[in-house]
């Protein structure tokens, strides 16, 4: 499968590292500026090669990727950008969605305009002194990318995801069903 991963913050640096150690994909990273300039670039190179990273501002970038399969978008991207127009026929799924869809571990979801970090964190807490062992990421800055290996390894490894999510991922949902949102 031909993956776009679109946007480099932590949950698309995240993406790209776990995706390009499954060595299952081709991977492609856009993202906005020039290339040469993006602060993530030294990150990525272990992973991918320069030739396979985009500028998202590069009118060319479009005509280079009409053969996607998939565009994964970073929680901060809007996916109604213009650059994204190009692409309307290629589905496009959102980091939570993507892990999600490959685990089985009850996911509790927050959103909202106001108070949702403080919301997953409390949570958070409340289950952990219970006993429960929690994942607490999303849009809160820990990307469920980075415990995705070790929860397919160990299916039991979390009792609750609780996922902060932002109005961009919610939008790139359509699969997901959380147990409490």
């Amino acid at each position: 499968m031909k993956i776009a991963i679109w946007g480099l913050g932590v949950s698309g640096i995240a993406a790209v590292k776990f995706l390009a150690n499954e060595k299952k994909h081709d991977i492609v990273v856009v993202n906005q500026g020039e290339v040469s300039a993006w602060y993530e670039k030294q990150k990525l190179a272990s992973y991918i090669k320069q030739d396979a990273c985009y500028s998202q501002n590069e009118l060319g970038a479009a005509t280079k990727l009409q053969d996607l399969d998939l565009i994964l978008l970073s929680p901060g991207v809007d996916p109604r950008i213009d650059e994204l127009i190009p692409f309307e026929n290629i589905k496009k799924v959102c980091d939570i969605e993507y892990v999600c869809s490959l685990i089985e571990t009850p996911v509790i979801a927050v959103t909202g305009t106001n108070g949702k970090t403080s919301t997953v964190t409390m949570l958070a807490d409340c289950l952990e002194d219970t006993g429960k062992n929690i994942f607490l990421g999303g849009n809160i800055g820990v990307s469920p990318f980075d415990i995705l290996q070790e929860v397919i390894d160990d299916p039991k490894k979390y009792d609750y995801l609780i996922l902060e999510l932002s109005s961009f991922q919610l939008e790139l949902i359509d699969t997901l069903k959380p147990l409490i949102s």
